[in-house]
């Protein structure tokens, strides 16, 4: 488990003057954790703990051959990049992109090392997990346009994550009662602004009969439904 106290969090900028806090990192990684699990996009699970005299969260360590992308970049780029322009990556990346746009992540877009991928024995991706969500929900609106840091709205949707969407569009007020104790009322708004435009995307989308993205045959595994993933203890 990796544990994060609060004392170290560090200062940030395009945090700051979006309303996100030094303090308030730890409460957003474990909001994120929420949306996640309402949109079905697998990520690490999250705790705010006390230990001793120090506060901050817990994040379980992830197991079985994952990576970041930043770690394979450094061994092997060739590799590394392929594995970005991969139709597999890029599916994971869709549901990714709905979460980041839905909590306002300032920290992800070319940041490598907030993706872990595991790959298939011949090298193609089998798995991509989102991590490291502590620059979110700001008390914002639009969506950030930070470069290299952020992307805007999905190019699709894949079909678990657009059922989920508009699940989470109908439930909003539950899901709100969850994440306001931990971002606070000024980051509410913004979320609900984000939601209903991603609904609204995706109608335009599956009107349009582009909401799906090619893949090919068989499509990456964990497609639909992807599996959780062991942690170490």
């Amino acid at each position: 488990m990796l544990f994060k106290p609060t004392k170290s969090e560090k200062e940030v900028e395009r945090a700051q003057e979006r309303g996100i806090q030094v303090g308030d990192y730890a409460a957003r990684t474990k909001a994120t954790e929420i949306a996640a699990e309402k949109l079905g996009i697998p990520t690490p699970k999250v705790e705010l703990v006390q230990i001793g005299d120090k506060t901050g969260s817990v994040t379980d360590w992830v197991a079985g051959g994952y990576k970041s992308l930043w770690d394979l970049n450094d061994q092997n780029p060739i590799l590394a990049k392929q594995v970005r322009e991969s139709a597999e990556f890029k599916f994971f990346l869709d549901g990714i992109d709905a979460l980041d746009y839905l909590t306002n992540n300032l920290d992800r877009g070319q940041n490598l090392g907030n993706y872990l991928v595991k790959l298939a024995p011949d090298g193609s991706v089998a798995h991509v997990l989102a991590i490291d969500h502590d620059l979110t929900y700001t008390a914002t609106g639009p969506r950030a346009r930070i470069e290299q840091r952020t992307r805007g709205l999905p190019e699709y949707y894949p079909t678990d994550v657009a059922a989920k969407l508009r699940q989470l569009g109908a439930d909003r007020a539950a899901f709100v009662k969850e994440i306001e104790p931990l971002v606070g009322p000024e980051a509410v708004p913004g979320v609900l602004h984000r939601l209903d435009e991603m609904i609204q995307d995706l109608e335009i989308k599956t009107r349009a009969g582009t909401a799906d993205r090619p893949m090919p045959v068989g499509g990456p595994s964990g497609m639909g439904s992807p599996a959780k993933p062991g942690s170490a203890p």
